[in-house]
């Protein structure tokens, strides 16, 4: 039961033969986990207190969307196929906007990359979220594809002493844009 009127307590209670007291006790916030043995009828609630780790983690994740689309709103993840490799969540913004999580190699594997693309096609911000790379450039080399779109994000440098993560990461942002654009026509067709 999920915030039940006192109807619903009444009616479960009948139902099921137990007091309503251990209905109410297990909706309580404050309930210490227990377990109390009703001798009268025999029943035994067992009240468990269980963090809410689902709505942490939802959370979690729209903070660090949030990083790369800063106006963003109303995210959901979206089922995809036939993307580029490296995207491996793609979250859809209510205004059309989307963001990429994607996994690339640079100097080392695992370089993770979040990247929004407004509906517009420019993108939002990107963001290494992960890395096992040395030098460190992908952390700061993110915001020069601020406002590129699928033309212009071939004009941008790599970074000399760090060319194999900066040439991955701008592979990653044009990945991200490729399947903006795969996204976007997707779903044209489909109205």
């Amino acid at each position: 039961l999920v915030n039940p009127s006192e109807i619903e307590i009444k009616k479960v209670c009948e139902s099921v033969n137990i007091q309503e007291d251990f209905i109410r006790d297990a909706l309580d916030f404050e309930e210490k986990a227990r377990i109390d043995k009703e001798e009268d009828d025999g029943t035994t609630l067992f009240v468990v207190d269980v963090p809410i780790i689902e709505k942490n983690e939802i959370e979690k994740i729209t903070n660090t969307l949030l990083v790369v689309m800063p106006d963003g709103e109303g995210f959901e993840e979206v089922e995809f196929s036939s993307l580029p490799a490296s995207v491996k969540q793609v979250y859809k913004e209510k205004s059309g906007g989307y963001v990429f999580k994607l996994v690339t190699s640079g100097y080392s594997s695992g370089l993770t990359i979040m990247c929004g693309i407004n509906a517009d096609g420019k993108v939002t911000g990107a963001e290494c979220i992960s890395s096992g790379e040395t030098l460190g450039k992908e952390k700061t080399y993110g915001s020069i594809f601020n406002g590129c779109d699928g033309k212009s994000v071939s004009s941008i440098d790599t970074v000399s002493g760090a060319t194999l993560t900066t040439k991955a990461y701008k592979n990653a942002v044009a990945d991200a844009l490729a399947a903006f654009d795969i996204l976007t026509k997707e779903a044209a067709a489909n109205e």
